[in-house]
């Protein structure tokens, strides 16, 4: 940034901006939209205070390469201290008595600093501030922490920087789409995007993902080549794979733009929330942004495929809506082309058939491709081992017309394996990723997916299927909807 112009913008030092390598210089002619990450402090928060300017810099570059990264605008880190009511910056320490009438200065109370903000700006002009609510101060001194001292390894640092970033995640994404701040789609449509769904929940779709990510990254993909993303989802609890994806650096996203929380589904039909069409573009632009600079992204599904139909954002809806970008000269999406589906199932012999053709059929009609499955938790002994499980199934995919047409084949038949579901599941991870690897041909499932990115052509995507209701008069907000929930008996969220 040009620093007549950073004084003048922000009110803020140039000193302390912290500027990311890859950001172009900014100029007070250019038009475009700046946006930033701003950590507030005070000088009696000593961790920061007596932290060196490189490793508070550092610190904010890698949070702010985190959750900004792939968005096509102006990017910034700032790291501020302040301590008075300035007239000349746009943040001020105050209590939590003091008002002002005409003015628009934004009032930090002391106990909550330090504090994240993300700043939204264009030319000269400030368009919005808002503060990170969800990050508290402690998470940030702990975080700031593994970064000074010297005894703590790379790991920690990675594990605090995608806690925190996950956390902010979601409030970039919809400010980045409330200012109309675009992803660089240029740099994400050929990333490869495997759907991963299931015949039922708690099937194992997230172990099945944990599963791949770990041997891809064993067979020499790095943590920055892959990507994770959940971006509709009915439970908020911590899964195995983000506590994986976290440890490791691989791109998490674990709960993504579309919840489907308390009082939810009744609201929608009221017309109190997003419309279908602006919770699918929610879902696809949050797919399109972790793909930027990645080789493979695992979407996964949620629940059996048609949850969400109700609000016309069943596992078909919003896969079709997260699938690859067709762009035009001006890199804007015209069209999406499908991505290929991995449909994850149980055991047994005619219901595990069954259920996949079941599933199979539901994407089918939605014209998505099934490229096979992966049969899931099967007992090692008994009249439906998995050696007989597999020995049959296999004997069906290969003799049977319609699964040799549509190019349909089982990838996998997986173990059940009881630690994952254990308290201390993290510690035999690398034993399941092992145990996976020699159950599940995954060099397979990547070539099939592949085909299905290169061969199909816009026209195979059929337009989205919407469900429209009359909007209310004005939205209302989650915590307003999920208490009317609760307070008419709706059972607690995941």
């Amino acid at each position: 940034m040009n620093e007549t112009l950073t004084t003048r913008f922000f009110g803020f030092d140039p000193q302390d901006i912290a500027r990311i390598s890859w950001f172009d210089e900014y100029s007070e002619d250019d038009s475009r939209t700046a946006f930033g990450l701003v950590l507030n402090y005070s000088s009696w928060n000593r961790e920061v205070v007596l932290a060196s300017d490189e490793i508070r810099n550092d610190y904010l570059q890698r949070i702010g390469e985190r959750v900004l990264d792939g968005l096509s605008c102006q990017k910034f880190v700032v790291c501020r201290q302040i301590d008075a009511c300035d007239d000349t910056m746009d943040q001020f320490i105050c209590d939590n008595n003091y008002f002002e009438s005409g003015r628009s200065k934004q009032l930090i109370p002391p106990e909550s600093l330090p504090v994240f903000s993300l700043v939204v700006a264009k030319n000269d002009t400030i368009l919005t501030t808002s503060y990170i609510t969800n990050v508290s101060s402690r998470c940030i001194l702990n975080s700031l922490a593994t970064f000074s001292d010297a005894t703590k390894d790379l790991d920690q640092q990675v594990l605090a920087i995608n806690d925190i970033g996950s956390s902010i995640g979601t409030q970039v994404d919809q400010l980045a789409q409330e200012y109309h701040i675009e992803v660089d789609l240029s740099q994400s449509s050929k990333t490869l995007r495997i759907f991963i769904a299931g015949d039922r929940s708690s099937v194992g779709k997230s172990s099945v993902c944990l599963g791949i990510l770990g041997n891809l990254l064993q067979q020499g993909y790095k943590p920055e080549d892959l990507a994770y993303i959940k971006p509709a989802t009915q439970s908020e609890s911590t899964q195995l794979v983000q506590l994986y994806c976290d440890k490791h650096g691989i791109a998490c996203v674990p709960i993504g733009p579309l919840v489907y929380y308390r009082g939810f589904t009744r609201a929608f039909l009221a017309g109190e929330t997003q419309s279908t069409e602006e919770l699918l573009d929610m879902c696809g632009r949050a797919v399109d942004r972790i793909a930027v600079g990645k080789r493979v992204v695992l979407v996964d599904g949620v629940g059996f495929p048609a949850v969400g139909s109700i609000c016309g954002t069943d596992n078909a809806s919003v896969l079709k809506a997260c699938s690859y970008p067709v762009l035009n000269e001006n890199n804007e999406i015209i069209s999406r082309k499908p991505m290929a589906v991995v449909l994850v199932g149980g055991g047994g012999v005619g219901g595990a058939v069954d259920a996949f053709n079941l599933n199979a059929t539901y994407f089918s009609s939605a014209g998505v491709k099934v490229i096979g499955g992966i049969f899931n938790k099967l007992a090692l002994d008994g009249f439906y081992s998995l050696e007989d499980c597999k020995s049959q199934v296999t004997r069906y995919f290969d003799s049977n017309e319609e699964q040799l047409r549509q190019g349909r084949r089982p990838f996998g038949f997986v173990p059940v394996f009881p630690q994952l579901t254990l308290p201390d599941a993290i510690e035999h991870v690398n034993e399941y990723i092992k145990l996976f690897g020699a159950h599940v041909d995954f060099h397979s499932l990547l070539l099939s997916a592949r085909q299905v990115r290169d061969d199909s052509s816009a026209s195979d995507l059929p337009k989205l299927q919407t469900v429209t209701m009359q909007r209310a008069a004005k939205s209302r907000s989650r915590a307003d909807i999920e208490t009317s929930a609760i307070n008419a008996g709706a059972a607690p969220s995941a």
